[in-house]
């Protein structure tokens, strides 16, 4: 999975965002943290701190009715595993 960087370069989190939002219709609360890849994304509900893995098979109706099912508890929680050090 890879990162996006929040505001230099071609693919950044408000890019890949505003894409998920015009395509697939998602809330302002969601933002992308991960390029969207092999129809999936990892996404932060920024108002509750909880970052979701996005698979856009039938996701919408997940998204809109918030049963969407959390993958990691908060931002830190996501940035900690992503940046843990493998042994």
């Amino acid at each position: 999975m890879e990162l996006l960087d929040p505001i230099e370069g071609i693919d950044t989190v408000e890019s890949e965002t505003d894409f998920c939002r015009s395509e697939y219709h998602w809330p302002q609360k969601y933002i992308a943290l991960t390029k969207f890849s092999v129809g999936q994304v990892v996404a932060l509900d920024q108002i509750e701190d909880k970052v979701y893995e996005i698979d856009f098979q039938g996701v919408g109706l997940l998204i809109k009715s918030g049963e969407l099912p959390i993958r990691w508890k908060s931002l830190a929680d996501f940035l900690g595993e992503c940046f843990e050090e493998k042994n």
